[in-house]
């Protein structure tokens, strides 16, 4: 082969070929990023979401504390702020933190979170153990 025809060769051939390889990898490697940097994404809200509903339980727990401190007990021994109120400062709590978000959601997340909180719901018991813990 002359130099004039590996010339040839190499720009009406080979050039295209790897020239359309690089852009199908390049391309392939962007979509993976893209799909890889949606998913950290979509795990760090979820993550955020957790601790702001986590904080909202724990905040309303503190404030059913402080009334019953405040006002003592009714003649059963309970506190006189029932789960509804507690639910409601709960809701207030995430939407303060959250303004985008709709009551209904902030109810929901709450309700999925509740089971994770040792001494919170009906039994005072973890419902739902965390994993990797």
């Amino acid at each position: 082969m002359t130099a004039e025809l590996w010339s040839q060769f190499l720009t009406q051939t080979a050039f295209p070929v790897i020239e359309a390889i690089a852009l199908i990898a390049v391309n392939v490697l962007i979509v993976y990023l893209a799909k890889k940097f949606r998913i950290e994404g979509i795990l760090k809200h979820r993550e955020s979401m957790e601790k702001i509903t986590l904080d909202a339980i724990s905040y309303a727990e503190e404030k059913a504390e402080e009334f019953v401190k405040i006002r003592g007990q009714d003649n059963e021994g309970r506190n006189r702020l029932n789960s509804a109120d507690k639910m409601n400062l709960a809701i207030s709590r995430v939407m303060d933190s959250i303004p985008r978000i709709s009551r209904e959601d902030a109810r929901n997340y709450i309700e999925n979170m509740i089971g994770q909180v040792e001494g919170v719901g009906s039994t005072g018991k973890t419902a739902i153990k965390k994993s990797g813990g």
